[in-house]
C-alpha cells in the first residue's frame, strides 16, 4: 500500500513514477505535482524528499500518509514532464526557493534553466512578488548558467564568483595556436588561457576517459594554457583552495579586478 486506498503489487518497486501514479489515482481534485517531486520529475540533483508534493487550488487540502499538499491562489503554467501535470521549470524554482540554501538552489536553477529558458523562469520571478524565498531567488537568479553540464560545475563557478573572481566562459571549446578547438574547458578564461576542469570519480575508474584525459591535459599545456584540475572532495572540504588557485592563475596572466 502506498496511500489509502491505493496499493500496488509486492514486486512492483516503488520509484517516483509508481508514486506519482498512486497519488494522481487517490487525489480527487485538480493540483499539479511540485516542490520536491517537480524538481526530482525534471531530474535535478537535490536531496530528494520522501513525500509526494503537489500543489491545488482547493480550499480543502487532500490529507493522506506520505503527501505534501501546498494550496495556491494559481497553478502557473502547467507542464507535462514523464506524463505527469507537473509546475513549470520557472514555478518550480520559485517554490524550491523557500526550501534550499542558496548553493542548493543555484544546482537547481542550472539545470530548471536548461529545461526551459532563463526567460521562462524571469517570467515566473516576475508573478512571485509576495512569496517566501523571493528575495533569495533573485539573488540566485542572477548566479545562474544553464550551459553547466554538472552540479559541481555550477557549485565551482558559484563559488568563484561570490568570491569576487570575474565570470568565466561555461563549457566554451578552447581553441589552439593552429586556430582549432582541443578541449572543452568547464570553466575558462579564455583570453588569458586559464581553465578548469572538474574530475569526477569515473576520471579514474575509466581507462577510456583516463587516456582522454592525459591527451587533453597535454593539449593544454601544448597550447600555452594553465590547467586547474578540481575534484569534488575540494569542492566540499577545502574550497578555499580553488579560489586560490584560480586567483593565482588569473593574476599570473595579468588579469585584475
Amino acid at each position: 500500500m502506498i496511500t489509502k486506498d491505493v496499493h500496488v503489487a509486492a514486486e512492483t518497486p516503488l520509484d517516483l513514477p509508481t508514486r506519482c501514479a498512486a497519488f494522481r489515482k487517490a487525489v480527487d481534485i485538480p493540483f499539479v505535482f511540485s516542490h520536491f517531486t517537480a524538481a526530482e520529475l525534471y531530474n535535478v540533483p537535490i536531496d530528494p524528499d520522501p513525500k509526494i508534493h503537489l500543489s491545488v487550488r482547493s480550499e480543502i487540502e487532500p490529507r493522506m500518509r506520505g503527501l505534501v499538499a501546498h494550496r495556491v491562489l494559481d497553478l502557473g503554467d502547467v507542464w507535462n514532464v514523464r506524463g505527469f501535470p507537473v509546475t513549470s521549470p520557472g514555478r518550480t524554482f520559485v517554490d524550491l526557493a523557500s526550501k534550499l540554501d542558496l548553493m542548493s538552489l543555484c544546482v537547481a536553477g542550472d539545470v530548471l534553466g536548461s529545461r526551459s529558458n532563463l526567460a521562462e523562469l524571469d517570467r515566473a520571478l516576475a508573478l512571485a512578488v509576495a512569496r517566501r524565498g523571493i528575495r533569495l531567488a533573485r539573488e540566485v537568479r542572477a548566479l545562474l548558467n544553464p550551459a553547466a553540464k554538472s552540479p559541481q560545475e555550477t557549485r565551482v563557478r558559484v563559488l568563484l564568483t561570490l568570491a569576487g573572481v570575474p565570470p568565466l566562459a561555461v563549457n566554451e571549446p578552447a581553441i589552439g595556436r593552429d586556430g582549432r578547438p582541443f578541449a572543452e574547458p568547464d570553466l575558462g578564461e579564455h583570453t588569458v588561457r586559464v581553465a578548469i576542469e572538474i574530475e569526477g570519480s569515473h576520471h579514474q575508474t575509466d581507462r577510456d576517459q583516463w587516456r582522454r584525459d592525459i591527451r587533453r591535459d597535454a593539449a593544454y599545456r601544448e597550447n600555452g594554457w594553465i590547467l586547474i584540475k578540481v575534484t569534488k572532495e575540494d569542492i566540499f572540504f577545502r574550497p578555499q583552495w580553488i579560489i586560490d588557485q584560480v586567483v593565482a592563475a588569473l593574476r599570473a596572466r595579468g588579469m585584475r579586478w
